[in-house]
């Protein structure tokens, strides 16, 4: 069992309630400063040794401060205060799946084909142009939900984006079922927590996107793809196929 003299804390609120990593901490900061814990509140040390990795501690050891619970508190922390800093960005890459605008009218439907999912990066702070939000209640047709985040935007037609921090437990039933854009982030360990300060939410083993939409197509890129990949794998495709199918080479029916 690991008790909270051995656990080595990265984080802890400064006197300034700001979010303070052990890094930005020296001797004389250290001096002028008090800190405590994002997760119980209780008072920490900052611990700046020689020899081992500088750390924060709890000064009561007896204190009870679940290791789950802080690492759910800072990262939610992180990533409202990475959103709402001004002049910074919140980049999200994945790759979303492709299909042509007017498929669901396709006299080829019956055909099982797919597009290749093309990688996509976006800036979520050029279309949510409101503060992110911590666990505030969202109602809509499908029931009323209270996501770890929630990004919003003054376009009342835009949906909202849930962003989720898990450790074991992923998104509700209801809440994936829902239809509303989810960002799924796994934190397991206080080494991952560093990462959410600065690097792109990439979808991947600890992110994932749920509800996404597709990206429209139009008939006309889908068959140059067709003839381009076709050639590359020498296939051939009727004239009459290539306008409405999605893309041939994944074609499980043979004409």
């Amino acid at each position: 069992v690991v008790t909270l003299m051995e656990l080595k804390y990265p984080y802890a609120i400064d006197e300034s309630n700001n979010m303070t990593h052990i890094a930005s901490v020296s001797e004389d900061s250290r001096k002028n400063s008090s800190y405590r814990c994002p997760n119980c509140g209780g008072k920490m040390q900052a611990c700046l040794g020689s020899k081992n990795a500088h750390y924060f501690r709890h000064e009561d050891t007896d204190r009870k401060c679940g290791i789950e619970s802080y690492i759910h508190k800072v990262a939610k922390t992180i990533l409202i205060n990475r959103f709402n800093t001004p002049r910074s960005t919140f980049i999200i890459g994945f790759s979303p799946n492709r299909q042509c605008k007017i498929y669901n009218q396709c006299e080829h439907s019956d055909y099982n084909c797919l597009l290749t999912p093309e990688y996509r990066e976006y800036d979520l702070k050029t279309i949510y142009d409101l503060p992110a939000k911590a666990e505030m209640n969202y109602s809509d047709g499908n029931g009323t939900f209270r996501p770890d985040i929630i990004l919003t935007s003054s376009n009342p037609n835009r949906k909202p984006i849930f962003i989720e921090v898990y450790h074991k437990h992923k998104s509700s039933e209801s809440k994936v079922d829902s239809g509303n854009f989810i960002i799924e982030i796994k934190v397991q360990t206080l080494e991952d927590l560093r990462s959410l300060e600065t690097e792109i939410l990439q979808e991947g083993d600890a992110v994932h996107f749920l509800n996404f939409k597709n990206i429209n197509v139009s008939p006309d890129e889908i068959a140059e793809e067709i003839i381009e990949i076709s050639k590359e794998n020498g296939l051939r495709f009727s004239e009459r196929v290539l306008p409405y199918c999605r893309k041939s080479i994944k074609c499980r029916r043979k004409e």
